[in-house]
């Protein structure tokens, strides 16, 4: 299964963590299921690669548009607090983010539900300044 491009702003575990990642999902199995945004990885790459090599059939669940999020907040808000990115990473992603959206076009696949995002949308999401955004441009 391919990774949904928003899934890709932010990078894979490294090669050490994705070593206990697949031992644990050996011996403990899957705990949290990959969630599917149209046809595509949204959240659960790592999960999903550490599946493959521990021999462990992944479980897959669709994306919840219940709670009112769109798929690009719902990533931010997963990561954004998993990870711990300095105020200048948070730029540079925010940075992606506002090229990603706006320099494609929403009326194709696989983008076609998602909202364009400024950079000063995007620099608020990540909590940075929009300057610090465009400098990180």
């Amino acid at each position: 299964m391919e990774f949904h491009p928003i899934a890709n702003i932010f990078p894979l575990m490294g090669e050490e963590d994705f070593n206990e990642l697949v031992d644990d999902i050996r011996q403990n199995g899957l705990h949290q299921p990959i969630v599917v945004y149209e046809g595509h990885i949204l959240d659960g790459r790592n999960r999903y690669r550490a599946c493959k090599l521990a021999g462990v059939t992944p479980e897959y669940v669709g994306f919840d548009y219940s709670n009112g999020n769109d798929p690009l907040s719902y990533v931010l808000s997963l990561n954004l607090h998993r990870r711990h990115l300095t105020a200048s990473q948070r730029a540079v992603l925010a940075a992606e983010i506002a090229d990603m959206i706006q320099g494609e076009r929403t009326d194709l696949e696989p983008c076609a539900k998602l909202h364009k995002v400024s950079a000063s949308q995007a620099a608020e999401k990540l909590d940075v300044s929009r300057r610090y955004v465009q400098e990180a441009k």
